[in-house]
């Protein structure tokens, strides 16, 4: 399989794009595949491309890649360790350059709030148990 110039445009194998040289389409490809919901897929590519945009000197979208990543990954790692991330983030002169970047960072870790939001809401296990045993 070639590398295509749009990944949505035809059916992409996670594997095969793996091979792609080209980070652009990898990110895009990353890109399609998490909006997809499928982070699994979606995660190689970005670490792909973050490899591949760190080796090429470009901050902006390693950054994006890195970010990918990290959301992709997010069930295996901790949601506040990625919170403050994505806060420290929103400090750094790249993303506060780049409107678009500053979107998406908000929006990731407005979505990471609001799911250890509801994780406080829900009541642990423990506070299940003592309701239970009394």
């Amino acid at each position: 399989m070639g590398t295509p110039t749009r990944p949505g445009a035809f059916h992409i194998d996670s594997a095969d794009a793996q091979q792609w040289a080209d980070p652009q389409v990898l990110l895009a490809a990353a890109d399609h595949f998490y909006w997809l919901n499928n982070g699994p897929a979606a995660a190689p590519l970005y670490a792909r491309s973050e490899k591949l945009f760190s080796e090429r000197s470009d901050a902006r979208n390693e950054l994006h890649a890195k970010v990918g990543r990290l959301r992709s990954e997010a069930e295996t790692m901790s949601f506040v360790d990625l919170s403050r991330f994505l806060n420290e983030q929103l400090q750094n002169p790249i993303v506060q350059g780049d409107k678009r970047l500053r979107s998406c960072h908000v929006e990731h870790n407005s979505h990471i709030r609001h799911i250890l939001s509801s994780l406080n809401d829900t009541p642990s296990c423990a506070h299940v148990c003592l309701a239970v045993h009394r």
